[in-house]
């Protein structure tokens, strides 16, 4: 057996490769969107369409059919609404619920009226700033809808992934925000466009490019390694819940750096549509209060004062819809730890509650156009 000594390290590195190719191959072959990852499994993306043209995208994706489709319809005035992922789920999703983007734009159609939604899940105030002056570039805007969450407060800058389909585009102002989201542009376009300029036409991109395509053509584990980052960063996220006891009805408070710079973005958002005499509902967005908020209540308080105040200053109108959908038609989330306990869902709710969202915005809307 002297052969198997002198081969031993050899034969436990091709053993434990094929044991990971098995792993890979039997627990991570389902096709994931860890997009959405954070929606929960009660929970489904839906971006509505009107005469088979979608007035919903996620961020600036399938920009051509919704600006080819606000021309076909040719409406007088065009509303954007952007949002988070409240704006484009549904939770508890059944065959022919739709989101209330879509109801607005089906009823308003008849009033010459058209709407169209940008979203992004998680997104900040500097994703809503960006999403505004990217869609006013493209479209002619005559009035807007922004919902402002408290826990999207939390996070700064802006989500690249989500802007790959902007293109080349630049904000054309100096104020703080528009600088900083214009250098998140920078280094976006800069990684997508010269990354590896260096390697360009080389014989060692040609070989990594032949290689990689074949690899994720012919070899499932390669064509799998989405999902095993996916799983590895969302089985982190689980330790961590279930280490600290997180879960959807944690307090989570005001990080105050964070808090400030969302808020400027917001203030700048603002600035700009009274420049341009662009009317715009600022809202509060629902929220179930059938049990314990996760904010602290103090602070939750403060950010609604806080950003009513905004509104007024900047000549914006403001709402407070945080009730305006009932508890019973919000839902569960799913397990955000080990122990498999169903979490509730404080930002997803049912079809019944864009029914109601739809029909409270219609008259919103009107108004901002003088209806």
């Amino acid at each position: 057996m002297s052969w198997l000594r002198k081969y031993q390290s050899l034969l436990g590195l091709v053993l434990s490769f094929t044991l990971a190719l098995l792993i890979i191959s039997v627990f991570f072959r389902e096709k994931k969107n860890f997009e959405n990852l954070a929606l929960g499994i009660y929970t489904k993306s839906y971006f509505g369409k009107v005469k088979n043209r979608p007035v919903q995208t996620m961020g600036f994706r399938d920009q051509a059919l919704v600006i080819n489709g606000c021309k076909e319809r040719n409406e007088k005035d065009l509303v954007l609404i952007i949002g988070n992922s409240q704006t484009h789920s549904i939770n508890q999703y059944k065959k022919g619920d739709v989101t209330f983007t879509e109801l607005l734009a089906d009823s308003l159609n008849k009033e010459s009226i058209d709407v169209i939604s940008s979203s992004i899940p998680n997104a900040t105030l500097e994703d809503f700033y960006l999403l505004y002056k990217g869609w006013k570039n493209k479209l002619p805007v005559k009035a807007m809808l922004v919902p402002v969450f408290l826990d999207d407060t939390r996070e700064v800058g802006i989500q690249d992934v989500f802007y790959k389909d902007l293109g080349a585009f630049s904000i054309n102002d100096t104020n703080t925000v528009a600088l900083r989201v214009n250098a998140q542009l920078k280094v976006l376009a800069h990684t997508e466009t010269t990354e590896f300029k260096a390697l360009d036409q080389t014989f060692q991109e040609r070989t990594e490019n032949g290689l990689d395509t074949y690899l994720d053509k012919h070899f499932v584990p390669w064509h799998l390694r989405p999902n095993v980052r996916g799983d590895f960063f969302n089985n982190l996220y689980k330790l961590r819940n279930t280490v600290f006891g997180i879960d959807a009805k944690t307090k989570r408070g005001v990080i105050k750096n964070s808090y400030t710079r969302n808020l400027d973005a917001l203030k700048a958002l603002l600035e700009d549509c009274r420049k341009d005499s662009l009317p715009v509902l600022v809202y509060i967005p629902p929220i179930r209060n059938d049990v314990e908020m996760p904010y602290y209540q103090d602070e939750y308080e403060a950010f609604k004062k806080e950003i009513q105040s905004i509104c007024a200053s900047c000549g914006a109108r403001f709402k407070n819809m945080e009730s305006v959908v009932p508890n019973q038609y919000w839902g569960l989330k799913g397990t955000r730890t080990f122990k498999g306990l169903v979490d509730l869902d404080f930002m997803h709710f049912q079809y019944a509650g864009h029914i109601i969202m739809a029909d409270t915005l219609q008259g919103e809307i009107k108004k901002l156009l003088n209806r």
